[in-house]
């Protein structure tokens, strides 16, 4: 509970903190169903994700309301860790030197029943609790690349709002979306569902983007498709040059061309080739390769059905 409750009014309508909770950057709980805790620099509890809320701001006709309430002790995405936890600001009531500052719902995970572990944590609305699904990168008991994939997840717990996933389901994720959090001493993640691409057959083999049972919300999976003549058309031949080493986009033959894999949309299908600037895109890396992932047509330029 905030302290200064009484003089300083959080659940302020219109206010930047709207549909926000309250928190201080510097008290993070000690994961306590854990065998190491860990400790800054300053001999504080490090940086856990896990915090107490000290105030909310959510209106009666928010989607959020009823959730959560002061006192709730909450787990937030390391995104909001990193970003809304430098942005903080002080009360000036009785010389209080505490950082505090506002954490938007859409970037709380999840809350704990009474103490933290992982039978009293529960996800709130669209977010799903996951661990790696380990083997992934193996075929016949040989290792297809030397980098892990981690983007193959088992779901664990989802929230209320999830309504087409159940636990022991294995999911494709995008790359760099996940946030890790330890429970018990095993190591979890946290996902938002709208960074969940696909969702695998059951009892599947082997990990591919063939053994996706279906892809979720409006997603595209692609690959870089070079176009075998200069300027889509002259009789001049591109030059040959490993198309997945370049990264950056620095060769001049790069044309935003790729061709679709799997489609959720009705309007692309397989083998289709579309236009769309590789910086609108993200990724999903599986065994080994690197896939270009869209949301939707918002980018999306122009399509070629055949060739």
């Amino acid at each position: 509970m905030l302290t200064h409750s009484t003089n300083f009014i959080y659940d302020v309508e219109g206010a930047r903190s709207e549909n926000c909770i309250l928190i201080s950057t510097d008290d993070w709980y000690a994961n306590t169903s854990n065998e190491i805790i860990e400790f800054d620099q300053w001999g504080g509890i490090a940086r856990t994700f896990i915090t107490k809320t000290l105030g909310v701001n959510i209106p009666n006709n928010s989607k959020y309301a009823g959730i959560l309430k002061a006192g709730d002790v909450v787990m937030i995405t390391h995104i909001a860790a990193n970003v809304f936890c430098k942005r903080y600001f002080l009360i000036p009531i009785d010389l209080d030197s505490t950082h505090y500052t506002d954490i938007p719902m859409a970037h709380v995970i999840g809350k704990f029943n009474k103490k933290v572990s992982f039978s009293t944590f529960q996800p709130i609305t669209n977010y799903v609790l996951t661990k790696i699904v380990k083997g992934v990168d193996e075929s016949n008991g040989v290792l297809v690349t030397t980098e892990e994939t981690v983007s193959v997840q088992e779901v664990v717990k989802v929230g209320p709002w999830v309504k087409d996933l159940k636990p022991g389901d294995k999911v494709l994720v995008r790359d760099n979306v996940m946030t890790p959090i330890m429970l018990n001493s095993v190591e979890y993640n946290a996902i938002n569902y709208d960074m969940i691409v696909g969702v695998f057959k059951e009892n599947v083999g082997v990990f591919s983007l063939n053994n996706l049972d279906r892809l979720l919300g409006t997603y595209v999976l692609m690959e870089a498709a070079q176009a075998e003549f200069a300027n889509e058309g002259s009789m001049i031949y591109n030059p040959n040059y490993d198309i997945d080493s370049d990264k950056d986009c620095m060769s001049e033959v790069w044309t935003d061309r790729y061709r679709v894999l799997r489609s959720n949309l009705k309007c692309l299908k397989e083998d289709e080739i579309v236009f769309v600037p590789r910086e609108a895109l993200n990724y999903v890396t599986l065994r080994g390769v690197q896939y270009f992932v869209a949301f939707d047509t918002d980018f999306m330029l122009a399509k070629i059905t055949k060739e």
